[in-house]
């Protein structure tokens, strides 16, 4: 149940990041994150009463920390990729988002099977190779270097985004993630103010934006009632292969050409999660 949770929560991702993708080009990326967050944060409220719950100090904490890492990974990332190179951002960002909660589950006493430490290494290389084939401009060392130091921030806020709503647990419902959300929204918004950028919406665009919202308030629900079913360290890299259905979205809807590397990528993603699951139910040797 949790690499299938986490498997949705891919989906939803990866479907998010290319809707989003596409409406950035014609309004930026910050509209779209905080138009999206809003959207996300008024499904939250629709359907908070149906998980029931209350919130919690501690619980809440720990989503106000997911939020921060939503917010310095969703900034990192998209000023990495304006002004570094997509394939060098990308692969470090989406290695780190997997990596890192691997490496926290481990310290927190999680145990994986031999097969499923396969699975995992394969899944993270396969992250690597389908983020690779990104094409970037050519760009002084300078700014390769900003694409590196970016990757990396993305990286790890995603990462604490992972390990802090799996801190947060389910036993409070969806109010952690509440939290999560109206922190990360109060902090975008905060910074397209301070910023002085254009934050209203466009009409056009609102359905399509709501659209990439809503995908993601719902991979990070997935992505919570995942690690309540199952470890961290797999649910966590499973949904970090999200790149890997953006590119298939975009090979399908725009016709893009798919690089061998990035091919060579999907097909090790698929075997990576397959075994995963074969051994999701073995207990560690």
């Amino acid at each position: 149940m949790a690499v299938l949770l986490a498997f949705l929560a891919a989906v939803s991702y990866g479907s998010s990041d290319f809707i989003a993708g596409l409406v950035s080009r014609r309004i930026g990326p910050l509209l779209v994150l905080v138009i999206g967050q809003a959207a996300g944060l008024v499904l939250l409220l629709v359907i908070l009463p149906v998980f029931g719950g209350a919130p919690a100090v501690r619980p809440m904490a720990w989503g106000v920390l997911a939020g921060a890492g939503a917010t310095v990974g969703t900034l990192a990332l998209y000023r990495g990729l304006g002004t570094g190179r997509m394939n060098v951002v990308a692969p470090l960002s989406g290695v780190g988002a997997a990596a890192l909660p691997v490496l926290a589950g481990v310290a927190l006493g999680e145990r994986l099977g031999a097969r499923s430490v396969a699975g995992v290494v394969l899944a993270i290389a396969a992250i690597v190779a389908v983020c690779s084939g990104a094409r970037g401009r050519r760009t002084d060392r300078v700014t390769e270097r900003l694409g590196v130091r970016e990757g990396l921030a993305a990286g790890a806020g995603f990462a604490l985004l992972f390990v802090a709503l799996q801190r947060a647990g389910t036993d409070n419902g969806l109010w952690p993630l509440l939290a999560a959300q109206v922190s990360a929204l109060a902090a975008l918004a905060s910074f397209g103010l301070a910023t002085g950028r254009r934050l209203r919406p466009v009409r056009a665009e609102l359905p399509a934006t709501v659209a990439a919202g809503l995908l993601g308030v719902t991979a990070v629900l997935l992505f919570v009632l995942a690690t309540g079913h199952g470890l961290l360290s797999i649910v966590a890299v499973v949904t970090a292969l999200y790149p890997a259905v953006t590119v298939l979205l975009a090979v399908a809807v725009l016709r893009e050409p798919v690089a061998r590397i990035q091919f060579a990528g999907l097909v090790a993603a698929a075997v990576g999660v397959a075994l995963i699951v074969s051994g999701a139910d073995r207990p560690a040797g």
